[in-house]
């Protein structure tokens, strides 16, 4: 529904859920599963989410990079460095357009 409404559901062959992959993040199984599910690679992978520990922490744990959508402009805990950090989800469109990960 947010990717649909945030237009960036073209960007996206496979949507992961922890329903479908058995495990909850921040678990690194439910990374390893959706870079298996899309036949992808950690380096060609981005997670994109709204919570520093299960969504941030856990893609980076995993090797994969991070996009923060940090709706509420929040100061970020020291030690915790995403990949990236943006606004909401719209601003996420310019940093799948820069090709690394398409």
């Amino acid at each position: 529904k947010k990717l649909h409404s945030s237009g960036l559901h073209r960007y996206f062959q496979q949507v992961i859920t922890s329903e479908k992959a058995g495990k909850k993040k921040p678990d690194r199984h439910i990374f390893e599963y959706a870079l298996q599910m899309a036949s992808a690679q950690c380096a060609e992978s981005i997670m994109i989410g709204d919570d520093l520990e299960v969504d941030i922490e856990g893609a980076a744990k995993a090797g994969i990079d991070q996009v923060y959508v940090n709706y509420q402009n929040l100061p970020l805990p020291h030690g915790i460095e995403p990949t990236y950090v943006v606004p909401d989800l719209k601003a996420v469109g310019e940093i799948l357009l820069d090709g690394k990960y398409l």
